[in-house]
């Protein structure tokens, strides 16, 4: 194992990639998420709102709707969202791997349900809507396969290689003395640690821990302990002597999954989403109602003037009473100025912001996916609103089915593959690459765009055939059918294998062939007796 200054230095080096982000991100906290991001080194007991800034909470209420709407858009519990299938069409008219494909589904859909990754994937989409990027780990679970944990902006550190996959993760947590003999053995605490638990029995001192995850450049392949395993892991107390270690560890497979919103350049550790968008929206609505707010206690409660022939103080109270000499006309307390606000225009202004927060986060098409009936809405109106908003949002899906979902079912099957749980794997599968659809209704969305030009062909041969029609034979009717079918995700066994058709249509024709032959044969027997009946008549 190399020295902890290596790890240290690795460490610093992903923590100087974040730091061009960190204001804009505390911006997002304070005006848009602020129960969310971790920033400072210090250990944070809780998250509170400062109200004192965040007087309206439309900013907060988009950001949870998105997370809310991703959440039953892409990967809600209630729903499919994802069919198993092969890289290599043909395996599929094989049944016996199409009833594997099936089983493997059924295996890898209980084993997100009995685990927590609906809550954590809502997480997820809540913070990469907000931050622009997200983070959450994967982690081996005996009781329920796999197990959760995501992070927010602020207490991890990314870092990617050339293609933009992740390949390294930093982070800081915080766990008392008493959580750290427990995880990881009083032997391997520092002597600081140590020494307060020995001599003082203080097990509820807080100390920050550093995790490094990153690709082990050390690893002998032909041994499986942890230290020779593709990705290594090292944690340690932040600020204990180089020597100490907490724990060395490793993965077979990366174990952070990080998606971003967008990213303009794919190598890039972070990216940038709807809450950097809607930031500046956002600090205009806060000093709006802000304004709003003061204007309404000028008009209330006015700033007064008094001149000298006012006797002691001004009573402001209801029913106060201000003693004065009437001697002078108009003397006495008078408002220093006159505020005179149209609430209606102020109102009008705030709403066109809000409306603007709320276009900003996509609040219309996750409003109409949460508050409409499943049984109601429809891929297709999900589609138009798609193309509504110029395929913005297509793009998006994609990025989080390529750096969250794509390695969620990679990550799960290895571990349930660890586990002993997948279902036997038939030969013909051997050797060739699964894939993994997506039959979320957003992902239907997209592909119904898709389907409209499979229906127009199809739909405009047949009108076309009205006037020639040969050009039917243009279309292979099959192939349209499947690639419809693989566009809005139906189950494989809906449709009956290329052998299995085949069979069908020679036994039709077949039946076809002999049926025509008896009708043929019946024909030349009543010509033959017709003829018969004719020659008789002749010879009488």
């Amino acid at each position: 194992m190399k020295d902890r200054k290596v790890y240290e230095r690795r460490i610093k080096a992903l923590q100087d990639k974040a730091e061009p982000y960190l204001t804009t991100w505390k911006d997002i906290k304070t005006y848009i998420n602020p129960l969310r991001g971790s920033f400072g080194e210090e250990r944070q007991d809780g998250k509170t709102i400062n109200h004192k800034i965040m007087l309206n909470n439309h900013p907060r209420q988009c950001a949870r709707v998105l997370g809310s709407g991703m959440t039953g858009g892409m990967t809600t519990e209630a729903n499919p969202w994802f069919k198993m299938g092969m890289d290599d069409l043909d395996l599929m008219e094989f049944e016996s791997v199409r009833l594997w494909l099936d089983a493997l589904q059924a295996m890898m859909s209980s084993v997100f349900s009995r685990s927590n990754i609906y809550s954590v994937l809502g997480q997820v989409y809540e913070e990469t809507g907000s931050f622009g990027s997200g983070a959450v780990m994967i982690l081996d679970d005996p009781m329920t396969i796999i197990r959760g944990r995501s992070f927010t902006a602020g207490e991890y550190w990314i870092g990617r290689d050339s293609s933009g996959k992740p390949n390294a993760f930093g982070r800081r947590y915080w766990m008392t003395i008493g959580q750290l003999i427990e995880t990881f053995g009083i032997e391997n605490l520092s002597p600081l640690a140590k020494a307060a638990y020995e001599t003082k029995k203080d097990i509820d001192k807080w100390i920050a821990v550093i995790h490094l995850i990153e690709e082990n450049d050390e690893r002998v392949p032909d041994k499986s302990n942890f230290e020779n395993m593709p990705y290594r892991s090292i944690q340690w107390e932040e600020g204990s002597p180089e020597e100490n270690i907490l724990r060395v560890g490793g993965y077979e497979e990366f174990p952070v999954l990080a998606p971003r919103w967008q990213s303009i350049i794919s190598s890039s550790p972070y990216g940038n989403g709807p809450g950097e968008d809607a930031l500046g929206n956002a600090k205009m609505l806060q000093k709006m109602v802000r304004k709003k707010l003061l204007g309404l206690d000028k008009m209330v409660d006015p700033p007064i003037q008094k001149d000298g022939l006012v006797i002691g103080q001004v009573n402001t109270l209801p029913g106060g009473i201000t003693s004065m000499s009437a001697s002078v006309p108009n003397a006495g307390v008078r408002p220093t100025y006159q505020v005179n606000l149209n609430f209606g225009d102020i109102d009008n202004s705030i709403k066109t912001v809000e409306d603007s927060i709320s276009k900003t986060f996509y609040m219309d098409l996750f409003l109409m996916l949460l508050n409409m009936d499943r049984k109601q809405v429809t891929a297709y109106e999900i589609a138009k609103k798609i193309q509504e908003k110029e395929f913005l949002l297509g793009s998006v899906l994609q990025s989080f089915e390529d750096e969250l979902l794509d390695p969620l079912i990679d990550r799960t099957f290895m571990i349930a593959l660890r586990h002993g749980i997948v279902p036997e794997i038939p030969p013909e599968v051997r050797g060739h690459n699964i894939k993994t659809e997506y039959i979320s209704i957003l992902a239907q969305a997209r592909k119904m765009i898709g389907t409209a030009g499979v229906e127009q062909v199809c739909s405009f041969a047949a009108n076309l055939s009205q006037v020639k029609a040969d050009v039917i034979d243009k279309i292979d009717y099959d192939e349209a059918l499947n690639i419809y079918s693989r566009m809005v995700g139906t189950p494989e066994k809906l449709l009956s294998s290329d052998e299995f058709v085949k069979s069908i249509r020679l036994a039709r024709e077949e039946a076809r062939k002999a049926e025509q032959g008896i009708v043929e044969a019946q024909a030349a027997v009543q010509g033959v007796k017709d003829l018969a009946g004719i020659q008789a008549g002749a010879g009488a």
